[in-house]
């Protein structure tokens, strides 16, 4: 489905899309099984040609209060973050069946694996880097379960000094997050990617 833009004082480096979709479609993410939201997170990262994904539970005590998925992929641009937050079901891999330079085979084509982050919490961040022309460029992500059929899209500096993703979510307090807290929760997130890494067993 298609967006349109939210009228923005912002300037032109910055940017907001309403996706021309119920909230309630968007907030039925919020019931995704709460390892899948992770694999697809990691999926993501793949997709993008990431050699290293790391996931990080940050607490405080007991409780897990964000989430933080990092990878060295080749990032994005303010343009290709647009194109892929502004629109429900659609992304960059719509018709594609490979990864850029034909590195891998793709598995996200329906735009909806961001969404899955509303699974784990409320605020989502994606702070990215890519690299145009041999320079680095960055862009900054932001959704909201509150407002979840807007994504503010804006250009930055970049925030580190090589290409790649980094997906900041922060969890609600009191929020259970059962599905990770598990003692078998590795093992699952694993199998969720068994066949991937089957198909590339030298990965990474």
């Amino acid at each position: 489905m298609a967006s349109v833009a939210v009228p923005s004082q912002a300037g032109p480096h910055e940017a907001e899309f309403q996706l021309s979709v119920g909230e309630g479609k968007i907030l039925q993410f919020k019931k995704k099984p709460q390892i899948a939201a992770v694999a697809e997170l990691v999926w993501n990262a793949l997709d993008a040609n990431a050699t290293l994904v790391d996931v990080e539970l940050r607490r405080d005590w007991d409780a897990i209060t964000q989430i933080v998925v990092t990878d060295n992929g080749h990032g994005m641009t303010t343009d290709r973050a647009r194109a892929a937050f502004a629109g429900y079901g659609e992304t960059w891999k719509t018709g594609k069946t490979h990864t850029e330079g034909n590195t891998r085979i793709l598995h996200g084509r329906n735009g909806e694996g961001r969404l899955y982050a509303f699974a784990l919490g409320d605020r989502l961040t994606w702070e990215s880097v890519a690299e145009v022309e041999g320079e680095l460029v960055g862009v900054r992500i932001n959704g909201d379960a509150d407002h979840a059929t807007i994504w503010r899209v804006v250009e930055t500096e970049p925030a580190r000094d090589k290409t790649g993703t980094t997906v900041r979510i922060d969890v609600p307090q009191g929020k259970p997050l059962r599905g990770l807290e598990r003692q078998d929760a590795a093992a699952n997130l694993t199998a969720k990617l068994a066949f991937y890494l089957r198909a590339y067993p030298t990965f990474p």
